[in-house]
């Protein structure tokens, strides 16, 4: 369950002040070699909660105890770098660069997408999926949408004109 059916094991080192502290106390009773295996705070196909809300939403009762640190500073997902080939390739980007990476490793990693069966978390196309449907709007038709979705809600529209007192679903369809 540790390697998600992999033949290797990765490792997440948290940058927040209040994880690290976490691990060092950790640390200082089970052990210097000790580590804490913890899944992400989100579900499978879910999006990466950014606070401690979002982790209380999305697990509830799953789950006894939930550090809370404030919110994260970052809200993308964990870069991912494969260090098992001799030279370092990044699975997953995330917040961490290539640029980054290169100041560590004295040159630029390859940079590899998911071929086949996932080798990480996060690679299916579909895997940080919000439930909220998205709509792309373009630019000069946005105060129309805005406008139908004040109509649908029985609020007073933000223009008064009469091409937007059409009703909803056909005004939709121009949208």
């Amino acid at each position: 369950a540790v390697t998600g059916g992999q033949d290797t094991v990765g490792l997440r080192v948290p940058g927040h002040p209040v994880a690290l502290e976490l691990l060092r106390r950790f640390a200082a009773v089970a052990g210097p070699h000790a580590g804490i295996a913890a899944p992400s705070a989100n579900r499978f196909g879910r999006i990466s909660p950014t606070t401690a809300n979002h982790v209380r939403e999305e697990l509830g009762e799953r789950v006894p105890l939930i550090l809370d640190g404030g919110p994260c500073a970052v809200g993308i997902e964990s870069t991912i770098v494969d260090c098992t080939r001799g030279e370092p390739v990044v699975l997953r980007p995330g917040h961490i660069s290539p640029a980054h990476l290169a100041a560590v490793f004295g040159r630029l990693p390859e940079i590899q997408t998911a071929v086949g069966a996932p080798r990480v978390s996060g690679s299916l196309a579909a895997h940080y999926s919000p439930k909220t449907p998205m709509r792309l709007v373009a630019a000069d038709r946005l105060l129309d949408l805005l406008n139908v979705i004040v109509i649908v809600a029985d609020v007073v529209p933000l223009s008064a004109t009469a091409s937007l007192r059409k009703p909803a679903a056909s005004h939709l369809a121009h949208v």
